[in-house]
């Protein structure tokens, strides 16, 4: 497969939201293509800055952990959680995007590493950051209530990754569309992100990176 050029399908994107040039939801590392099973988003607010962080995943995610009475069933949910997120070959990469408060989402936020609301000026009024993690190697394992669990030996965290990198986005009544481009990570992408509440429990989870869950 030949990646296509980033440059040339964001215009089309935030003009349109339809990607003649990608699918909506690809994540392309290396030159090598990862389909986005997870494209979620939730966003807060302070009085200096507004933040959207946005979750991306190749394994399949929702924003909520089921709501079940059996504690037995409910901790079964979480270790499934814990799986998708640990299983070799799973990769999630969560942006966060940073504005002022004024106007809205749509619009291209530059790659800066570790951004945060005191970057933001009105030279600057967007900023983008972003967190890597991809499971490299990992192996089964049965604890001893025959719970079955992958166990991470070898992974890839990379965190503040922003510098030189842009996320170019289109506000929906749904959520956030848009692409990125982040070299110094060799990544570039389309999304289609849902908006997920504010206390949704498994986003919260994914949203602190998949590398502190996994074992």
């Amino acid at each position: 497969m030949i990646q296509p050029s980033i440059s040339a399908c964001i215009p089309v994107l935030l003009a349109t939201l339809i990607t003649g040039c990608a699918d909506s939801g690809t994540l392309w590392i290396d030159g090598r293509a990862e389909r986005l099973r997870t494209m979620l988003v939730r966003a807060d607010s302070t009085e200096d800055a507004t933040r959207a962080t946005v979750v991306l995943s190749n394994g399949l995610f929702s924003c909520k952990l089921p709501e079940l009475d059996d504690p037995a069933r409910a901790q079964q949910a979480v270790q499934n959680m814990i799986t998708a997120a640990c299983r070799e070959g799973a990769v999630h990469l969560n942006l966060t995007l940073w504005r002022t408060p004024q106007g809205d989402w749509s619009g291209s936020y530059p790659g800066l590493s570790y951004a945060g609301p005191l970057d933001l000026g009105p030279e600057q009024t967007r900023l983008s950051d972003a967190v890597f993690y991809s499971v490299e190697e990992a192996i089964l394992v049965e604890y001893v209530n025959l719970d079955r669990a992958y166990a991470v030996e070898s992974a890839i965290l990379e965190e503040g990754a922003g510098d030189g990198g842009q996320v170019d986005v289109i506000e929906e009544a749904t959520g956030l569309g848009g692409g990125f481009s982040m070299p110094s990570l060799g990544l570039t992408g389309t999304f289609e992100a849902q908006w997920c509440e504010a206390d949704d429990n498994q986003f919260a989870l994914l949203e602190s990176s998949p590398a502190f869950v996994c074992p």
